[in-house]
């Protein structure tokens, strides 16, 4: 079932732990708020679990080592989930900007570890969103 009642809180944190050991490994600091009620929601947990993870793979993969990554899930007023990622990576050149969200794009800029992606990571979380 695509729409089921699970509990998003620990869904998020269930995603966030998958991260620890890599980013542990990468000497990232790895932080989170989560402001999600624990009670049952209706979503779509694949789509979720997509979506975090892309953001956050990303995240690792352009932060340096000695690095952070602060993210957030808060449950507003308006009952709309928001997600916000920060860290201390390279950013996104002014160039690149208008290409991150188009199948297969991959910047020319360095990334920190030695994994080469697929340049479709941001194509399925937009599209997912």
């Amino acid at each position: 079932v695509i729409n089921k009642p699970i509990l998003l809180h620990n869904l998020i944190e269930e995603i966030l732990n998958s991260f620890k050991e890599v980013s542990t490994n990468k000497s990232i600091s790895l932080k989170s708020n989560i402001e999600v009620p624990s009670q049952l929601f209706q979503c779509d947990a694949d789509k979720l679990e997509k979506i975090i993870t892309n953001i956050l793979a990303n995240a690792i993969k352009f932060t340096a080592p000695k690095g952070q990554i602060t993210f957030s899930a808060v449950f507003n007023s308006e009952k709309i989930l928001k997600l916000n990622l920060l860290d201390t990576g390279i950013g996104i050149s002014e160039e690149d900007l208008p290409h991150i969200f188009k199948p297969f794009y991959q910047s020319q800029t360095m990334i920190y570890d030695s994994s080469i992606g697929t340049g479709l990571g941001l194509t399925l979380v937009k599209e997912l969103v």
